[in-house]
């Protein structure tokens, strides 16, 4: 098998013969059709076998390995309790209901005149 790198300039070889082929194709020669053709193929070919090859090598590259992420546990916060709600005198009551009963004063109204 061969290395990435010559697999490359075998495929440029096939390539400059593709290229030579077209250019007297276009000059008028028909026998050059099925040569054209021919390197085309070979370029084909030898591109999927690199492909494997590529795909054979980073197969073959070790794996990096990812360290596992430390579970923590935190100890549970301890909920704090309720204060109680002091509840109020029966002066305080008094005094609630007194400023709740209070009658607004009557705002005067204002004249259009």
């Amino acid at each position: 098998m061969t290395s990435l790198s010559e697999q490359i300039l075998l495929m440029k070889q096939d390539l400059e013969n593709v290229e030579k082929e077209l250019k007297s194709l276009e000059g008028g020669k028909k026998a050059s059709a099925p040569r054209a053709r021919k390197s085309l193929q070979s370029l084909k070919t030898s591109s999927h076998a690199l492909r494997k090859q590529i795909v054979e090598s980073v197969k073959s590259m070790p794996v990096k390995k990812r360290t596992k992420k430390e579970v923590v546990v935190e100890p549970p916060t301890p909920t704090p309790t309720p204060t109680p709600t002091p509840t109020p005198t029966p002066e305080q009551e008094q005094e609630e209901k007194k400023a709740s009963t209070k009658k607004a004063k009557p705002r005067k109204k204002k004249s259009v005149e």
